[in-house]
C-alpha cells in the first residue's frame, strides 16, 4: 500500500513539475502543493527505509559482506568478474 502511494505521490509531482515548468510566473498554490507532495513522498520513502541503511543493510553487516566478497575475488583463479566461488572437479 505505502509502495503504491509513493508511486502515485512521484507520478503527481513529476505532473506538477511539468505544469510549472510550462508556466513563466507558477501560482503559489501550485509551488506549495509540490512542497507538500515532496514532504509526502520524503515521508513514504522513510516509511519504506529507501536510504543507505535500507537499501545495504547495517553499517556491520556491509563491512562483512564487502571483506567475503574481497577475499572471493582475491582467490578466484578464473579472473571473472563473478562474486561466487567457482567450483573446481
Amino acid at each position: 500500500m505505502t509502495a503504491s502511494s509513493l508511486a502515485w505521490t512521484q507520478w503527481q509531482i513529476s505532473r506538477l513539475r511539468t505544469a510549472i515548468e510550462k508556466k513563466a510566473l507558477p501560482d503559489t498554490k501550485e509551488v506549495q502543493r509540490l512542497s507538500d507532495l515532496q514532504r509526502l513522498e520524503m515521508g513514504y520513502l522513510r516509511v519504506l527505509q529507501q536510504h543507505g541503511r535500507g537499501a545495504q543493510g547495517e553499517a556491520r553487516d556491509v563491512k562483512s559482506r564487502r571483506e567475503l566478497t574481497a577475499g572471493i575475488a582475491a582467490d578466484n583463479p578464473l579472473e571473472d568478474d563473478l562474486i561466487a566461488r567457482p567450483m573446481m572437479n
